[in-house]
């Protein structure tokens, strides 16, 4: 499985109860990674489009899978946030295969980051 996931420098997936993932260009770009998305009902106003329940590339927002994903795909907003909740997964466990920095409809910089699992 593939994961993508968005969150803050501390790992925060999200805060006071709002997504951090409610970006265009961070939105435009997972479409891109991933044409058959799967989702939490939660992301369904995000991606009409997608399938609800875990698949071959999973989006989450409020829940991690129990399983461990091969790949991660991890967008960092780069600022700190008061967390919700909190990305789990340790990176240790992966190899980084790249990062692009781009500017994001809502921050000035925003962080993607490819991870394998090693």
């Amino acid at each position: 499985m593939v994961l993508i996931v968005c969150t803050d420098t501390s790992g925060g997936m999200s805060f006071n109860n709002r997504r951090l993932s409610r970006d265009e260009e961070v939105i435009k770009r997972i479409k891109n990674l991933a044409p058959k998305l799967y989702i939490n009902a939660y992301s369904k106003d995000l991606f009409p489009e997608a399938t609800e329940g875990l698949g071959d590339v999973y989006f989450a927002e409020l829940d991690l899978p129990d399983c461990v994903p091969d790949e991660i795909y991890l967008f960092n907003w780069n600022r700190l946030y008061p967390k919700d909740l909190t990305f789990t997964i340790d990176l240790n466990n992966y190899k980084l295969l790249s990062t692009e920095d781009f500017r994001g409809s809502s921050h000035e910089k925003i962080t993607l980051s490819h991870y394998r699992r090693k």
